[in-house]
């Protein structure tokens, strides 16, 4: 099976697709301590009967563990404490949030309530007000997710309440990209203005000539300038949508082999499993650009001169690890492509029983093969 470039209208939702409410960013933020740090300094000169004393000490539960939290979140008044404060009301504990991350219809990572012992309930009534406090503070994680959330929910019925609350909820997205430059801030005004958005007044961009791309009245370039932005700022799916553009001219980009292959690989770099495979699959064949020009030789006969030049020479062991870590990632494209090149021993050593092997575990699928010669 040829190793093919992921698409985004294919192998990949489409950018209208992404735009779902983000989850807040909770791998991006340290938990705050419980306790200051001249609290938890301990003496040198403790005695053992002190030991015995702490070893006798009931372990702390969760639900004290968890008011401790909340207690220290509010109790820090910075930007962090607030956010984390509304994170952890907004998803309960356990985190009883659905999965926002996850494909339209594919089976959501969480228990239902009903199946778990729930000690913090969720509570985003709450959650907001703590996130409305952490704007007042600056935090662009929390202009981003309110802004987010104000956009993408039903609203009230009052047609001028909602029209207020898209505007506000445009105008904290639009605070977090320009002046904290958000990278999904960024990423998700970029697509507001390739997809366009009647609420709000925005148009659709129209696929222009790459001629008139950069051109400031095309109708792409406010989404060609976010998508820079926030591709600029290490934003993985925004490299790899941008990545995708060079690789087939499109949204206004010029085709740039080279350009597409960097983008890839930073996005997977950072963990986007359809940009490792498409850096793969355009590592696996490389790329060869041919130019024809016409010369006129001594008989004054004209004759087509064609001359090919490498852009992207191939380097199928890159491609065959690139492959593998998108399957890790959980990409079937990188698995059925890593078991491709075990068949034909491109980027790795040939072998039947290894194909097999990963066919039956990941797809539990057999394969009719031979076996391996010893």
């Amino acid at each position: 099976r040829a190793a093919q470039v992921v698409t985004t209208t294919e192998s990949s939702p489409s950018p209208k697709h992404q735009q779902q409410q983000p989850q807040p960013r909770r791998q991006r933020r340290k938990p705050l301590i419980f306790a200051r740090e001249e609290e938890e300094e301990v003496s040198a000169t403790k005695t053992s009967n002190d030991d015995r004393t702490a070893s006798t000490t009931p372990p702390v539960s969760a639900e004290d563990l968890v008011t401790q939290a909340l207690h220290w979140y509010q109790t820090a008044n910075s930007t962090e404490g607030w956010y984390n404060h509304g994170n952890l009301l907004w998803t309960g504990f356990p985190d009883q949030s659905v999965d926002q991350d996850a494909p339209e219809g594919a089976p959501q990572h969480h228990q239902e309530p009903a199946e778990q012992v729930v000690i913090l309930p969720r509570n985003p009534q709450a959650a907001m007000e703590s996130f409305e406090t952490a704007i007042r503070l600056g935090d662009a994680d929390a202009m981003y997710f309110v802004g987010v959330h104000l956009l993408s929910s039903e609203g009230e019925d009052d047609t001028m309440q909602r029209q207020q609350q898209q505007q506000r909820g445009f105008q904290l997205i639009r605070q977090a990209a320009n002046e904290k430059g958000h990278d999904g801030a960024l990423y998700y005004l970029a697509l507001l203005h390739l997809n366009g958005n009647e609420a709000l007044g925005i148009a659709a961009c129209h696929d222009d000539d790459v001629e008139h791309s950069n051109n400031n009245n095309s109708s792409l370039a406010p989404f060609i300038t976010h998508l820079n932005a926030a591709a600029e700022a290490g934003h993985a799916d925004a490299q790899f949508l941008r990545g995708h553009s060079y690789c087939y001219g499109h949204h206004g980009y010029a085709q740039d082999y080279d350009k597409a292959l960097k983008d890839f690989l930073r996005a997977a770099d950072r963990g986007h499993a359809d940009a490792a495979v498409s850096a793969g699959a355009l590592l696996h064949q490389g790329v060869v650009t041919t130019t024809t020009n016409t010369a006129i030789h001594n008989n004054n006969n004209n004759r087509n001169e064609t001359k090919e030049s490498v852009v992207i020479p191939k380097d199928q062991a890159k491609a065959f690890a690139l492959y593998q870590h998108a399957g890790e990632l959980g990409s079937t494209e990188g698995w059925r492509n890593v078991i491709a090149c075990y068949l034909t021993g491109e980027g790795v050593t040939q072998s039947n029983a290894m194909a097999k092997y990963i066919a039956k575990t990941v797809f539990q699928q057999d394969l009719n093969l031979e076996e391996d010669d010893d």
